[in-house]
């Protein structure tokens, strides 16, 4: 009996010994949870969702980075108003310099005056974008060129005669006065900044001259003269202003170009244009047809 009890105390002292080197640290009084300070981790990186900006914020962003165009707005409608609107608008009016001159100098003033001081009212407690002031300046001038080619594309002619001078009158200042507003406004609610707006400006400006090019080539292949050989150039041009200011309005924001940029794109396009004519010169070709397509070739490799 004593032998087994010997026997299971070995055994039991055996199982219960720990390989040296492998002693348990001593025990100590467990730490609560709240104590133990959490192991530092990495700060998450923050995924921030894409900033969005309305018109209006984009507008003041504009202005304070490029000033206000108020100035410039008010001095670009005095200008059309004095030198082209108000003497179109007395004609749309069906008042005439000759049979009228008291009426026309009147609503010459009183056109004149509006110019200013219409502007001058309505953006006086609001800063206006330089983006905004080109497209206005741009649309009130070009405006009124983009009529007289719209007249010829419809073949419309006036009785010179007559002095009936009232529709393409009112015709021209219906389009320059859209043009100065839709400028305006579509600056305006998109936040154009001036290099944006100067692209859709010299977009258009490079399409009408590509428009006007390619139907002088028309009108060269033709025989006899007739009013399509006016029709279609002045049509292709329209389609160039269109088709160009959509081509700027793209080009624009997509290469960031600024009102310098935009200007230098539409030297060298011009300039592209007009290197090819010494060599046409030299060459000795008379076919006005060569002219315009190389200067449509050196348009585009000015403007690349």
């Amino acid at each position: 009996m004593h032998a087994l009890v010997i026997a299971a105390f070995a055994v039991s002292t055996a199982v219960a010994q720990v390989p040296e080197g492998s002693t348990p640290p001593p025990m100590v009084p467990a730490t609560p949870a709240a104590a133990v300070p959490a192991p530092a981790q990495a700060p998450a990186r923050a995924t921030a969702a894409p900033a969005t900006f309305s018109a209006a914020d984009r507008n003041a962003a504009n202005i304070a980075a490029e000033g206000d165009a108020r100035w410039a707005l008010v001095g670009a409608s005095t200008a059309a108003g004095i030198s082209l609107y108000a003497w179109i608008l007395p004609n749309a009016l069906n008042i005439n310099l000759v049979t009228n001159p008291t009426q026309f100098a009147g609503v010459y003033l009183l056109t004149g005056a509006a110019s200013f001081f219409v502007p001058f009212t309505l953006t006086l407690n609001a800063p206006i974008s330089w983006g905004a002031a080109n497209l206005f300046f741009a649309g009130a001038f070009n405006g009124a060129f983009h009529a007289q080619l719209f007249l010829t594309m419809i073949k419309y002619v006036e009785d010179i005669n007559n002095f009936t001078f009232q529709p393409r009158a009112a015709v021209t200042f219906a389009f320059g006065a859209a043009e100065a507003a839709g400028g305006l406004l579509w600056a305006s609610m998109t936040g154009m900044t001036a290099g944006e707006a100067h692209s859709v400006i010299v977009g258009s400006n490079i399409g009408l001259g590509i428009g006007l090019s390619i139907g002088s080539i028309f009108i060269a292949s033709s025989s006899t003269f007739d009013w399509l050989q006016l029709q279609v150039p002045c049509g292709l041009a329209m389609a160039g202003v269109a088709g160009g200011a959509v081509a700027g309005a793209f080009v624009g924001p997509w290469l960031h170009l600024t009102w310098g940029d935009a200007e230098l794109l539409q030297l060298s396009s011009a300039l592209g244009a007009y290197v090819t004519v010494p060599f046409i010169s030299w060459a000795g070709a008379t076919d006005s047809r060569a002219y315009a397509t190389l200067a449509i070739l050196g348009s585009a490799g000015g403007a690349v």
